[in-house]
């Protein structure tokens, strides 16, 4: 656990470079799709380099991990900036009731934040827990993150 600043400092230096270098890509279409501790880095990323992705799916994120931290990043981002473009889909299943409890917290927060720029959706699957959720909440989220008007 841990390490999201050397993670993404990775991704950022090494990881899309050489993608970009190896293969075709959109340069200006990127998502980051993550789920569980994946989906609480996924939101790390979203306010502390909200540039270096335009698309995110955040699966059933560890929000609670380090007791909350990531809304104190949230609340940080939020004293220093009044734009956020990014489109973001978050999901868990209503099963996990903690998780759900606080991505509705964040979805809040963000809602009125009111961010110049952010698509935000959210879905909580019904009867589906951590496990059962994922198949649906990916499909789901391509569906919203690119289907979007």
């Amino acid at each position: 656990t841990g390490g999201a600043s050397h993670f993404l400092e990775f991704i950022k230096d090494e990881l899309i470079p050489f993608i970009e270098s190896k293969y075709k890509v959109d340069r200006n279409s990127r998502i980051l799709a993550g789920y569980s501790f994946g989906g609480l880095f996924a939101l790390y990323v979203l306010f502390n380099d909200p540039m270096l992705f335009n698309k995110y799916f955040i699966g059933s994120p560890s929000i609670d991990y380090e007791n909350g931290v990531i809304y104190g990043f949230e609340s940080d981002f939020a004293t220093n900036f009044k734009v956020l473009r990014a489109e973001v889909f978050m999901t868990s299943g209503e099963l996990e009731k903690e998780t759900a409890r606080n991505l509705e917290i964040l979805r809040e927060k963000l809602i009125y934040r009111n961010y110049e720029g952010l698509y935000l959706e959210s879905f909580i699957f019904p009867g589906e827990n951590h496990l059962s959720c994922y198949p649906a909440a990916i499909s789901r989220a391509l569906i919203e993150l690119f289907n979007n008007k």
